[in-house]
């Protein structure tokens, strides 16, 4: 098991793995039905605090005192991307956010159908008032 804290859960949503997160920087996933670890997932290098899983289980999230978010793909037990900032969508889809508060803000990696819950806010027409476009309204990125 752990050898340091454990600072946070997430459950699968189909009720067959738990992730754990730990002060020994891991995070491990776990057999609900028999207890074993499965995988330790490793890259953190400060205290893991926060786990997050997306609806269909196929994405996990961790989030560290190393002022990282690391994005692990859970089919394949590896890490897709280190990040510090990502959004999850709904149907399974994520985003990742490169300068998410700053002037240059703009998704640098995403899932196959994520731009559809994806928007823009922008000046409506001779306005001062701002409105969310919703990206249904451009075509998808190519």
């Amino acid at each position: 098991g752990h050898t340091g804290w454990v600072n946070a859960l997430a459950v699968d949503p189909h009720g067959q793995w738990l992730a754990s997160a730990s002060g020994d920087l891991t995070v491990r996933l776990w057999n609900i039905q028999s207890g074993q670890c499965r995988q330790v997932l490793e890259g953190h290098t400060g205290w893991v605090n926060a786990l997050a899983v997306d609806p269909h289980g196929q994405w996990l999230v961790s989030g560290s005192d190393d002022k990282t978010i690391r994005f692990w793909d859970i089919r394949n037990l590896n890490q897709v991307r280190t990040t510090h900032m990502i959004e999850l969508l709904p149907e399974g889809n994520w985003v990742v956010w490169q300068d998410p508060d700053g002037p240059n803000r703009r998704w640098i990696d995403y899932s196959e159908d994520a731009w559809r819950w994806l928007g823009w806010h922008a000046p409506m027409p001779g306005s001062n008032t701002w409105m969310m476009y919703p990206m249904e309204a451009f075509q998808p990125p190519s």
